[in-house]
């Protein structure tokens, strides 16, 4: 497994890590999820610095397998960020065409029906809304349920991990 560390076009200003079983050149974009939403990130180096701690994320999507952006770029980008004191990622973002942000469309679907321990009622709900057949826009089941956001990923990140459903990514 590789660990690699990734900007992102968020205000902390730090650097974070995400895994992938691909060897992943720095300045390639990746999709990663942070907290309840996907990000497009640049992975910025390669890392053997982990915290046993740490459940790391695995790299959603990778967006392409050779670097868009130069090292002369990413020096500038780690410059910036550092004279005006703002992450990394944010400095990236600013510095790139709007073109360079992956628009996300997520469908989900049903791929076994298994009892959830230790469920509140939720993944059941998710699973009833699917069908085994067909792809469902994600958006339209979490509209459907009225579930919370930080609920209803919680748990399809649960699902997805526990392969009971299958998201298909397309830019």
């Amino acid at each position: 497994m590789n660990y690699y560390e990734i900007a992102l076009p968020v205000k902390l200003e730090k650097l974070f890590t995400y895994k992938s079983e691909e060897n992943i050149p720095q300045g390639c974009r990746v999709l990663v999820t942070l907290g309840n939403s996907k990000h497009t990130g640049i992975v910025w180096n390669k890392t053997t610095e982990l915290n046993s701690d740490i459940r790391y994320k695995k790299i959603a999507e990778i967006v392409e397998k050779s670097p868009k952006i130069n090292e002369e770029l990413l020096n500038l980008a780690e410059w910036i960020s550092k004279y005006y004191q703002c992450s990394l990622g944010l400095t990236l973002a600013a510095m790139l065409p709007s073109a360079f942000n992956v628009q996300i469309q997520q469908q989900i679907r049903l791929i076994e029906q298994k009892v959830i321990p230790e469920s509140d009622g939720i993944p059941e709900m998710i699973i009833n809304e699917l069908s085994k057949l067909s792809w469902i826009d994600i958006a339209d089941v979490k509209k459907r349920l009225s579930i919370t956001s930080i609920q209803f990923y919680h748990w399809i990140d649960y699902l997805e991990d526990n392969e009971i459903i299958e998201i298909k990514r397309t830019f």
